[in-house]
C-alpha cells in the first residue's frame, strides 16, 4: 500500500517540520488546515513540492472522513487545536473541541476504514501535575488548566480505544519544544524581539513573567523526528518527549542572551501580569522510555538548542532569507534512515 500523511494543524511549528521531513523522504503529504488564503511563512520550502497537496478544512467529522478516505490515508500526526495554555481558560469550549473533540472523529473515522491507520497524537506535559522529581509515563496525571484538561482527554481516548480497539494509536508527550517557526506571541519569541529591541536600542529591558518557573525546554524539529521514528513501531506506545533537566524562565532567557553578547542582569524586569493565573512551579520529563526505546543519543538540551536556533537565526538575517530548513537541523544520514525504512510507516496488521 501506498504511504500517504495527513497533518492537521500543516503551517504550525511542528505540523510543517514533519510535512519538511516526510517531504524530503519521497512520502505524500495532505496537509491540513481551517484557511488556505492566509501566506504562511512556514510553509515556504514545500508549497510547490509535487508530494505535497495544503487542503482546507473545517475539521468536521464529514470533512476529515472525506479527506482520510479520498486519499487513502496511512499515517496521521495530528498537531491542530488551540495552543495557547493562558487563553484556554477564556476559549474553553474551543481548546476542548480542537483538542479533544478532533480526536475523538478522527479515531472513528479510522474505524470504518478497511484498511490500517497509524495515529500519532501531540500530547502535552501539561497533564501531569507538579513535581519536582522527573515526570515519567506512569507519573500521576492532574493537569490545573483547561488546555491541560483538553489534552488528557484526547489522551485517555487514545489509550482507551487503543486498548479496546486493537488500533495503532500512539500519544507523544511533548513537553516545551522550540524552534525559529514558533508563533510571535509564545515566550522563546517574544525574548528574541525583545532583544532585537534592545540591540537596536529602542529598549532597555527585557521584561518576563514568573522569573522561577522551571520547564524541560526542548527543539521542536528533534521531537517531530522522534515522532515519526514512534510511528515506526509496530505497537503504539505512550512516550515522553524531553530532555530531562529543567530551567528556569530566567535561565532560559539568559541564555538567548548570552548569544547577543547581552547580559541579562542588567536587562532584566519582572511584570507579574505576564505570569499565568496558576501554573506549577516545576515540570520536567523523564526521557528513559525516549531514549531506550528508540534508541536515540539524549535529546539536545535548552542551551544547546538555543545556542543552535541563534545560530541560523543570524544566518537567516545576513541572508535575508525568510525561513529555516530541516537540513539546518537534521543531517542527511537521519533523513535517509526516514528513507529507507519509510515502509515501517504501514499497519500491516490486520
Amino acid at each position: 500500500m501506498k504511504i500517504v500523511f495527513c497533518i492537521t494543524g500543516v503551517t504550525g511549528q511542528d505540523g510543517s517540520y514533519a510535512a519538511e521531513i516526510l517531504l524530503l523522504a519521497g512520502i505524500k503529504v495532505i496537509g491540513l488546515t481551517r484557511d488556505t488564503s492566509k501566506k504562511i511563512d512556514n510553509l515556504q520550502n514545500i508549497y510547490n513540492n509535487k508530494n505535497f497537496e495544503f487542503i482546507q478544512t473545517d475539521y468536521s467529522h464529514n470533512s476529515l472522513d472525506s479527506i482520510i478516505k479520498d486519499y487513502k490515508i496511512t499515517n496521521i500526526m495530528n498537531f491542530c487545536g488551540q495552543s495557547y495554555v493562558s487563553r484556554s481558560w477564556e476559549q474553553i469550549e474551543e481548546t476542548i473541541s480542537s483538542q479533544a473533540i478532533i480526536i475523538i472523529r478522527l479515531i472513528n473515522i479510522i474505524k470504518t476504514c478497511d484498511w490500517p491507520i497509524k495515529l500519532i497524537n501531540s500530547s502535552s506535559s501539561e497533564i501531569y501535575s507538579e513535581s519536582i522529581d522527573p515526570r515519567n509515563e506512569l507519573s500521576n496525571k492532574s493537569p490545573c488548566n483547561p488546555y491541560g484538561c483538553a489534552q488528557q482527554l484526547a489522551y485517555n481516548l487514545i489509550k482507551s480505544f487503543r486498548n479496546t480497539k486493537q488500533l495503532w494509536l500512539a500519544s507523544a508527550i511533548l513537553f516545551p519544544h522550540e524552534s525559529l517557526r514558533r508563533k510571535k506571541d509564545f515566550l522563546f519569541q517574544r525574548l528574541l524581539s525583545q532583544v532585537d529591541e534592545v540591540l537596536i536600542g529602542s529598549s532597555e529591558n527585557i521584561i518576563i513573567g514568573n522569573p522561577f518557573i522551571i520547564r524541560d525546554w526542548g527543539f521542536a524539529v528533534e521531537y517531530v523526528y522522534y515522532m515519526l521514528l514512534i510511528m515506526f513501531l509496530d505497537s503504539p506506545i505512550d512516550i515522553n518527549l524531553c530532555t530531562g533537566v529543567g530551567y528556569t524562565v530566567a535561565e532560559f532567557a539568559s541564555s538567548i542572551c548570552n548569544e547577543y553578547n547581552l547580559n541579562i542582569n542588567n536587562l532584566l524586569l519582572t511584570d507579574p501580569s505576564l505570569s499565568r493565573q496558576y501554573e506549577p512551579q516545576s515540570v520536567i520529563g523523564d526521557n528513559t522510555k525516549l531514549i531506550s526505546t528508540l534508541k536515540i543519543k539524549k535529546p539536545k538540551r535548552m542551551k544547546l538548542m538555543v545556542k543552535e536556533l541563534i545560530s541560523i537565526r543570524k544566518n537567516l538575517a545576513n541572508s535575508k532569507t525568510i525561513i529555516d530548513q530541516v537540513t539546518d537541523y537534521l543531517s542527511d544520514e537521519q533523513i535517509n534512515f526516514i528513507t529507507n525504512n519509510k515502509n515501517l510507516f504501514l499497519n500491516e496488521v490486520l
